[in-house]
């Protein structure tokens, strides 16, 4: 398991602290781990009892790199890591999925 992947995780299951919060959100910001960011989300959506829509990969490409993007222009926020994994789970599906639904709105 990467240095990523560990924080990528910690942040998930809440056990993170600030520094390494923006440590993680530099390390997404430079685009290296886009590939794995986009697995661990069709992950967590697939693991729901709802299935959604399959995008091809250009759409899937074009929304991550909208989502950058957005992060780019925002300001930094000191974040604070919930303490049960369901609720993040969900809270990653349910974010990825109006992310999904507000972009593929913009395109259609």
């Amino acid at each position: 398991m990467t240095s990523f992947e560990k924080l990528f995780e910690r942040y998930l299951s809440g056990e993170i602290n600030s520094q390494d919060t923006r440590e993680l959100m530099k390390m997404i910001n430079e685009g290296e781990y886009d590939d794995w960011i986009k697995h661990r989300i069709d992950k967590v959506i697939n693991e729901e009892p709802y299935q959604y829509q399959q995008l091809s990969q250009e759409k899937g490409d074009i929304i991550l790199k909208n989502i950058l993007q957005k992060n780019e222009q925002t300001k930094e926020v000191e974040f604070r890591p919930q303490h049960t994994r369901n609720y993040i789970k969900y809270g990653v599906a349910i974010a990825a999925s109006i992310s999904l639904l507000v972009i593929a709105g913009l395109f259609f």
